[in-house]
């Protein structure tokens, strides 16, 4: 437990500086964070399915993932300005294209899937971060992704915990063919911290954005939020069940992986993307 919480500290610090950075020096800073997240999530998805691609397949996935955020980069602030999403979505695209082929398009579903997972999942997800990193409303919104999914994660836990504690093991499972220790006391837990995560950001953000936003936005963006960083960890714990692992990584004692972090952020950032896109 001291080792998980000394791990995530230093998670919460390392993303703590990046915003600092974001805000006192440049902007595109942050999207080294995100580069970061993006080739680590992908490597560590396509060793997790590594049995089923070959090493070929492997190595280029990987490559594929250190690659997508300086190409996207690359167009967005040297040669086209607003339209680095458009050409990494074709990288993508080709990507798949070029997988596909290089399997002899198999009718094989499963193994087909193992391809095109680590090609969508993190990058694309992780694209709509980029999106909102350049975003005029750029820094309200990262901080909605990076406050409200931890505090879901970590509400979820507690009050999962606690009440299991209380009623003696007898509670109701979530999904237990998926995570047999997630809880649908927890996930109402958990609910409930993406709503307060919102409120925090709406206080620490009001004075920029005046009353432009109402107070009950935030909430329901709070709410769906969590819904997504659930869904996002359940959609994680699948991908792990069908490889046979515990953790993606062991580069966070304690929390496992990359993706064992930031499961839930990067679908949590792709509804937050959505919703940023009418504000």
């Amino acid at each position: 437990m001291k080792l998980r919480a000394i791990s995530g500290a230093c998670f919460v610090a390392i993303v703590a500086g990046f915003f600092l950075l974001r805000e006192l020096v440049d902007y595109r800073l942050f999207d080294f964070l995100i580069w970061f997240l993006c080739g680590a999530g992908t490597f560590e998805v396509a060793r997790a399915l590594k049995p089923r691609l070959g090493r070929g397949a492997f190595v280029a996935l990987c490559v594929y993932g250190a690659a997508y955020v300086p190409f996207y980069a690359l167009f967005e602030y040297l040669l086209w300005k607003g339209m680095g999403w458009v050409f990494a979505l074709s990288l993508t695209i080709i990507f798949c294209a070029v997988m596909f082929e290089c399997r002899g398009g198999e009718e094989d579903t499963e193994r087909s899937s193992a391809v095109f997972l680590p090609v969508l999942y993190p990058s694309v997800l992780l694209l709509t971060m980029l999106a909102l990193n350049g975003h005029r409303l750029g820094f309200t919104a990262l901080l909605l992704v990076f406050v409200i999914s931890p505090l879901t994660d970590t509400f979820a836990y507690l009050v999962g915990k606690t009440y299991g504690m209380l009623r003696g093991g007898k509670v109701k499972k979530l999904c237990p063919a998926i995570s047999p220790n997630k809880t649908v006391a927890g996930a109402l837990g958990g609910l409930a911290g993406g709503v307060i995560g919102a409120f925090i950001v709406y206080f620490a953000v009001r004075p920029d954005i005046g009353s432009s936003v109402p107070a009950l936005i935030f909430a329901a963006i709070g709410l769906a939020g969590a819904v997504f960083t659930q869904a996002g960890d359940l959609f994680e714990s699948l991908i792990k069940r069908r490889a046979g692992i515990k953790d993606m990584g062991k580069i966070m004692p304690g929390h496992g992986g990359v993706m064992d972090r930031i499961d839930g952020i990067s679908f949590a950032s792709a509804f937050i993307w959505f919703v940023f896109l009418w504000i």
